[in-house]
């Protein structure tokens, strides 16, 4: 497996200038030479200010002590090692003159010191060194680098107000579950895709990440890539089939479909796609980009197809258990091929397309013989959803794999299992096998990759597993405290002064879904998957104590002004209401409509206002009536999240519908829809000054919208994945956004670009 360019630690990023692989360590040094980090001021400071003068003066001194440092000893360690081997050299040569000192002062001389002293004889030193120059190279570089700066950018940026391209580092790994594996037909790539939204192009001679390709806004569930590798066609639950260049690694087209994405297979000529989706299958035209027969199933979701090599039979199945075989020029149903007793998960066809491997929820592999339309063989041994098939060439090898976490090898001659290949801990999705070298490829949802021998019967590698993101992040009124609530139940601390990590708090033994701060910003409040909720000092770094009762995972949390009372949701389980003071609960909203999506307080504590699940209305619930008093109508999706202006005049609203909401909250209408997100949005925040609105997406865009004017402001990119959740900063001159990329990103909101970058390890 690859190292660290820089040392033996596993890597996580790949700097797209150098190419260097480095791991969090390292990345951050990298860093740190072009971003000033962590402080608020810009990228390149106005310089006419005397504070931001010396402030940079300062930095600069600093940077260039280090180098120093650092140059003094590659120096120290090279005189250190002359030194060492001149003396080793020195002690050979005395102890040489040794030996004819004792032979010039023995009293006897016999017949083998005279051979001795009789051989030629020379002693001289020759001083060339072939490689002088390296080391002269190496003390002539250019320690420095500078450039010009015209009112605090760099010439090539007085266009696009965002950090450099040398800046950008892209992760060498998927960041969620990857559900779909495909290999080049010269099996020297394998593409994949996974619920990161990304497809990714991997080099199979050394196991490496080659591209990352961003198009699609939800899952990618399936990919395959054209007999003469010219094409990858990856399918996604964003209803969409997007074709990209292998070569170039660029969109070179979109399919869009009616519904998600669910399976897709290329017909033997790769002109043709045919896509499974939830209640019918599609045959479309690669080449023209247009749909060109629908087969409509009757059986519900459409798990996987496959498509003949001649292009007469289309291959589907689905959850009732039984293969479709469908006539492509009929345009009808051909035959149903029965004897799964589960759902229909996997399928593929050999290379001559006589047989079809299938995989099933009942736990079996088997084979059919299509020319027969039977089954032939029933493979026995896994012990949970079979997810993935693939055939060699020969058709001599069927591999599958699992839920139960395993690859097994099945011999088809001998209709037997060859061997069970463990490694993976988390359900594997998908598995293929290159033509040559015999390299099978597992997917799982365990977000790692792994490649294993097939004649060894042995892992040779796998990419690194990341298990862990950021959900929710706050940063407190002063401004110097970040605090971020992760999926593997742990509560991050970062002082943006001391520009560190300064505490990490366990307690939650589940994902932190949600997380508030007090007023003075000395408390979090968080809620889990564990169904707790939790209150930490954070002045003192400890857990406060605990509040149970809820029967599902805490998804939204917030907290009065004056904190005596917590009010804790889901949309799964009643809304709560806890007693700060009391430690414990003060009564249950149990109804239907308080199955919340997402819940906050009128800044006058007068409401709880929640997005409700049961109908997707934004709902203001009365402290003092005990009663729901406002109910705004217009999102057609779960509302993922509330801001109201401080005068509590002006409320916004994003949702699963791909819209920002604003509504007059006095006049109960809806007064505007934003529309310029392309992916899900799960986080909404508005400055303190009521002037803008900043929404995260899955689309990894960060957008700053004027309020007054209704309209997008600018959009901030550099997060590699979903992003999370946003806020902003008390001086309404900064944004904050987390994602699952790892990072935690703040933005200057005025000059729209960011200027602080936080690497979760």
């Amino acid at each position: 497996m690859s190292k660290c360019s820089y040392c033996t630690e596993d890597p996580l990023w790949k700097c797209r200038c150098s190419k260097a692989i480095m791991c969090g360590h390292h990345m951050m040094r990298h860093l740190e030479k072009f971003i000033r980090s962590p402080g608020s001021s810009p990228l390149y400071p106005e310089l006419e200010h005397k504070m931001h003068f010396q402030d940079e003066c300062s930095r600069r001194i600093e940077i260039i002590a280090e180098c120093v440092a650092e140059i003094t000893q590659i120096t120290d360690n090279l005189i250190s090692n002359i030194k060492r081997m001149s003396e080793a050299t020195i002690q050979k040569l005395k102890q040489k003159s040794l030996i004819y000192e004792t032979l010039m002062n023995s009293k006897e001389t016999n017949k083998e010191d005279f051979s001795i002293v009789s051989n030629n004889f020379t002693c001289s030193v020759n001083f060339t060194i072939e490689n002088i120059t390296e080391i002269q190279n190496f003390y002539n570089q250019k320690f420095i680098e500078e450039e010009d700066l015209k009112n605090g950018e760099s010439e090539d940026q007085s266009q696009e107000k965002s950090i450099p391209k040398y800046h950008e580092l892209v992760s060498i790994t998927h960041a969620d579950a990857i559900r779909a594996v495909a290999i080049t037909s010269d099996n020297l790539y394998a593409a994949t895709g996974s619920d990161d939204y990304t497809v990714r192009l991997w080099n199979l001679k050394d196991f490496s990440q080659e591209a990352v390709m961003y198009g699609h806004t939800d899952k990618v569930k399936s990919v395959a890539i054209t007999i003469d590798n010219n094409l990858i066609v990856s399918g996604s639950f964003d209803q969409t089939v997007r074709l990209w260049s292998l070569k170039t690694q660029q969109q070179e087209g979109v399919l869009k479909c009616q519904g998600e994405i669910w399976s897709l297979a290329l017909s033997g000529n790769s002109k043709n796609a045919l896509i499974g989706l939830q209640d019918q299958v599609e045959l479309w035209s690669l080449q023209y980009k247009r749909k060109e027969l629908i087969f409509k199933s009757k059986t519900g979701i459409v798990n996987f197809v496959a498509l003949s090599g001649d292009n007469k039979y289309a291959f589907s199945g689905a959850w009732n258990n039984n293969i479709i075989v469908w006539n492509i020029k009929d345009k009808k149903q051909h035959i149903q091929l029965e004897g799964h007793t589960g759902d229909i998960n996997c399928m593929v066809l050999s290379s001559d397309s006589q047989l079809l491997i299938t995989g099933s929820n009942d736990k079996t592999v088997r084979v059919w013989n299509i020319a027969q339309n039977k089954q032939e063989i029933c493979f026995e041994g896994h012990t949970s959803s079979v997810n993935g098939v693939a055939i060699t060439n020969d058709t001599s090898v069927i591999v599958s794999c699992s839920s139960d976490n395993t690859v097994r090898i099945w011999d088809y001659l001998t209709r037997s299992q060859r061997c069970v290949l463990y490694g993976h801990i988390d359900s594997i999705k998908s598995v293929a096998i290159t033509n040559v070298n015999s390299v099978i490829i597992s997917a799982s949802l365990d977000f790692t990759l792994k490649f294993w021998n097939l004649d060894k019967k042995r892992e040779i590698h796998a990419t690194k597993g990341r298990k862990n993101w950021i959900n929710t992040v706050c940063i407190a009124q002063d401004s110097l405290m970040v605090v971020a609530g992760l999926r593997d139940g742990t509560i991050r601390l970062w002082d943006r002064a001391e520009k560190a990590q300064v505490a990490v708090l366990k307690g939650h033994t589940g994902d932190i879904l949600c997380m508030c701060l007090s007023n003075d910003g000395n408390f979090a409040f968080t809620g889990s998957k564990d169904h707790t909720v939790r209150v930490w000092n954070l002045k003192e770094k400890r857990e406060e104590f605990v509040l149970t009762g809820h029967e599902s995972v805490v998804e939204n949390i917030t907290v009065t002004n004056d904190m005596k009372f917590i009010i804790s949701a889901s949309r799964y389980d009643s809304m709560r209401v806890w007693n700060m003071s009391k430690k414990k609960k003060e009564f249950i909203l149990k109804d239907r409509e308080f199955h919340a999506s997402s819940v906050t307080l009128t800044h006058s504590n007068k409401y709880i206002v929640f997005g409700s699940c049961h109908d997707d209305t934004i709902r203001f619930w009365s402290f003092s009536k005990k009663e729901t008093r406002i109910i705004l109508s217009g999102h057609t999706s779960p509302i993922e999240c509330i801001a109201l202006t401080q005068n509590d005049l002006f409320l916004v609203s994003c949702s699963g519908d791909l819209t920002v909401r604003i509504w007059d909250v006095k006049n109960q209408k809806l007064l505007s829809i934003l529309e310029e997100h392309t992916g899900h949005i799960p986080s909404v925040a508005i400055t303190y000054d009521s002037k803008f609105i900043i929404s995260g997406s899955a689309d990894r865009k960060v957008n700053v919208w004027d309020l007054d004017e209704r309209k997008l402001v600018t959009s901030l990119t550099g997060h590699e994945y979903y992003i999370t959740n946003v806020g902003v900063t008390s001086d309404n001159m900064h944004a904050i956004s987390a994602a699952r990329d790892n990072t935690i990103r703040i933005w200057d909101i005025y000059e729209q670009r960011q200027v602080e970058l936080i690497i979760v390890a």
